[in-house]
This record gives structure tokens, sequence and C-alpha cells, in this order.
């Protein structure tokens, strides 16, 4: 199925950490845009809210913000 790799930053504390999110974790991913936020408690962690800022695909091609 899909795998995609987060990369989840703190702005306060600088820290940014790494997360894997596959198959069911990964399915509400699909679709989504940059701007939109995303619950934490589809990926284990409850209690936060994420916002997309980018990504790539498997080539390395950016994501780009539609209109």
């Amino acid at each position: 199925m899909v795998d995609f790799k987060l990369s989840i930053a703190d702005p306060k504390s600088g820290k940014t950490y790494q997360k894997e999110a596959k198959d069911k974790e990964a399915a509400p991913f699909v679709g989504k845009n940059i701007g939109e936020q995303i619950k934490g408690e589809i990926i284990g962690l409850a209690g936060y809210e994420f916002l997309i800022t980018g990504g790539s695909d498997n080539c390395g091609f950016p994501m780009r913000r539609e209109f």
C-alpha cells in the first residue's frame, strides 16, 4: 500500500522528529493538499494537530500548492 515518511518540526525547541506512516495510518494523507490540517490521533499522537507544509514523491518532485 502507501508509505509516508513524516518530518514533524517543533518550532519551540527547534527539533525535528521522524515518523513513518504505513497502511491505515497513511490513508488519511492521500488526497490532502499543502495548507490542510491533520489530527494527530491518526498517526498515534493524540492531542496534536499538524499542518501540511510540503512534501515530495518517490522521484523527488516537490509538492506544489494548487490554486
